[in-house]
């Protein structure tokens, strides 16, 4: 029965000796790029979170992560800044750059609008013009006439 395999051991030893491990730079690039974006999308990620990883990989290998994403972080970022407004109409090039800015503690995340808030931007927006009710036919005038007794089909 073989044990688990300590598996930072493992890959420290692969980092630590590249002539034995030839050719796998790109598996080693592709495994760490996994890894962080994993990482910031894990239950619980938050502003925090984000900074500590950028900490300890170094601003510019978090650059190259937050280039690599194919949503352009926006599946981050609406666990970091889910109160964003432009998220939802937001281009990836933003996304991007907003990431960074949170991780370098440049910008702060959005603050949840209170109901305070909410009601007030309600009352702020334009009514909705009211729709007329669609004339109905039996209030024309040719079902108002009355009977007056005589038969004129005669």
């Amino acid at each position: 029965m073989s044990l688990d395999v300590d598996g930072a051991a493992v890959l420290k030893a692969i980092v630590e000796s590249p002539t034995v491990f030839k050719g796998l730079d790109r598996d080693l690039s592709d495994f760490a790029h996994r890894m962080v974006v994993k990482q910031l999308k894990a239950k619980g990620a938050n502003v925090s979170v984000l900074r500590a990883v950028r900490g300890a990989i170094g601003d510019d290998a978090f650059r190259h992560v937050v280039d690599g994403l194919t949503d352009g972080g926006k599946s981050i970022l609406a666990k970091v800044d889910k109160h964003n407004p432009e998220l939802d109409t937001a281009k990836p090039d933003w996304m991007r750059a907003h990431l960074v800015t949170l991780a370098n503690g440049t910008s702060e995340p959005t603050a949840k609008p209170s109901a305070k808030t909410k009601a007030v931007d309600k009352k702020q927006a334009a009514p909705k013009p009211r729709k007329q009710p669609p004339k109905r036919a039996i209030s024309a005038k040719a079902f108002e006439a009355a009977w007056d007794g005589k038969n004129r089909d005669e």
